[in-house]
């Protein structure tokens, strides 16, 4: 049962009344937008481990009244889609001006396509890394994180730190052999035959820096994995092939995302694409790529690695490492490409960062990879 109050329960009431969906207004999205509710750390838990959810408000007018929220969700995505074709804008302007309710949007494809307790480390912490906390209780991010992935609520007292959360979140995901919370930000492990792990121990900062995903899209797929002597095995990861420019089909996938298609019926129409392409624009592909990354959170290097099939992305500079090896899931990903690995030698170890694959993974080419 979610509790509102104020202009978004009347909004759920008017969509609720109607027989179809209708779109929110541009005031209705602004206001559901502007809520504290839709943007918290918590509500992502609420909605994907709810069975079916209900709105109900406790002002004195309408109390008592219980609303199933699933004609206010389904509005949701129809009224995105309807802003889109009304200003003619990419995917670039909901994330520009409706972040909140495209974080809404995916927590509600995430509980269309996968049952309670079947979702991914990275599908969790991406979503909820969107999110607003308390900047006084940043473990709030990762106890939210906990609540969407097992039923277990022993995870310690209050005064739990965030490092030791860390280490809780990922020993969970391990058991379940989920190791898809590799791809993240964090420093690595120093411990030998552990450094693609992310350390439990990292800086401190205003916000989480703990185990927050390299990109926050929607994420479908596990990346699973085993426990080895010496460190851990990852199925089915394809090797990336450095190149001096992309293939054909690389581009062109990569293009057909970023700008869209035009319309076969309506030549005047561009469907799909995050950014709209302008007649004229001289901006490199990858420069825009880095725009639309930045805007789904990524901080890491802005120099990406052409390869074959694709451009990849490191968290950590590569320089001029040597023996570098550049890895894609291809179990795990986004519609544009997927997470991926780099590792090098330094003094005959390995050493790891997490990174972002643009392009299209041969997925057939998949193998075991070791870290160790």
């Amino acid at each position: 049962m979610i509790v509102l109050r104020g202009q978004i329960w009347k909004i759920i009431e008017s969509v609720s009344s109607t027989v179809s969906p209708r779109a929110l207004t541009h005031d209705e999205m602004k206001t559901v937008e502007d809520d504290t509710w839709i943007s918290r750390a918590w509500t992502y838990q609420e909605i994907i481990n709810s069975r079916a959810a209900f709105f109900t408000t406790l002002q004195s007018d309408a109390e008592g009244h219980v609303i199933p929220a699933e004609k206010f969700f389904n509005c949701v995505g129809f009224s995105i889609d309807q802003w889109k074709k009304k200003t003619g804008q990419g995917h670039n302007s909901i994330l520009e001006v409706f972040p909140n309710l495209n974080t809404l949007e995916d927590t509600l494809a995430d509980v269309q396509m996968r049952d309670y307790l079947d979702r991914s480390a990275l599908a969790v912490l991406s979503n909820i890394s969107l999110r607003k906390f308390d900047p006084d209780y940043p473990q709030n991010m990762l106890l939210a994180c906990m609540g969407a992935l097992t039923k277990d609520v022993s995870w310690g007292p209050p005064s739990t730190t965030l490092a030791e959360l860390a280490e809780t979140l990922m020993t969970i995901c391990e058991k379940k052999e989920d190791y898809s919370f590799i791809y993240t930000r964090d420093v690595r492990s120093y411990v030998p035959g552990m450094r693609w792990r992310p350390s439990p121990s990292q800086l401190e900062s205003k916000g989480p820096v703990h185990l927050v995903p390299v990109a926050n899209w929607y994420t479908s797929g596990d990346q699973k994995g085993q426990k080895d002597p010496r460190g851990v095995s990852l199925n089915r990861m394809v090797r990336l092939h450095p190149a001096e420019t992309m293939s054909g089909d690389a581009e062109y996938s990569i293009r057909k995302y970023v700008y869209g298609l035009k319309d076969p019926i309506e030549p005047d129409r561009i469907t799909g694409g995050i950014f709209r392409y302008k007649e004229g624009e001289k901006e490199e592909l990858d420069h825009t790529l880095l725009r639309f990354l930045k805007m789904i959170g990524w901080n890491g290097d802005c120099e990406p690695r052409i390869c074959e099939s694709g451009l990849f992305f490191s968290q950590l500079s590569l320089g001029e490492r040597d023996e570098v090896e550049m890895y894609a899931a291809a179990d795990i990903g986004w519609v544009f490409g997927s997470p991926g690995l780099v590792r090098w030698i330094v003094d005959g170890e390995f050493h790891y960062s997490a990174g972002v694959f643009i392009g299209l993974v041969a997925k057939e080419d998949a193998k075991l990879l070791l870290l160790n």
